[in-house]
């Protein structure tokens, strides 16, 4: 879920320069491993993104557990914002007793803003 901040105590949208927008991520599924979350804009006439803050890593996240960016900055002319959210499936252990990472996954979600 992406919407602009109304928070008067966070920064405010300037206008011809920026919007302030919250990202709410929601694990609705089983537990998680190693789950990064990034955002990423484009400048107009552009096909490079930015990175932007939030940018987060987490080692587990569990069914249900939410990471709540409250307010982050998108320049004004931005044509597309994308969320990505990669994480793993549980570890697994091999024959020899080692733990090998999960089956990796990613979720896009692309904005208009």
């Amino acid at each position: 879920m992406l919407e602009p901040s109304k928070d008067k105590h966070l920064a405010q949208r300037e206008k011809g320069k920026y919007e302030v927008y919250s990202l709410l991520v929601t694990n609705q599924s089983k537990k998680a491993y190693n789950v990064n979350i990034g955002a990423f804009r484009n400048e107009p006439s552009n096909k490079k993104m930015f990175g932007l803050a939030p940018q987060v890593e987490n080692e587990i996240m569990n069914a249900g557990q939410t990471f709540s960016f409250t307010n982050f900055l998108v320049k004004e002319k931005t044509e597309e914002l994308e969320c990505v959210v990669t994480w793993e499936a549980e570890p697994v252990t091999l024959k020899n007793g080692k733990k090998a990472s999960g089956r990796k996954y990613k979720e896009s979600i692309v904005f208009t803003p």
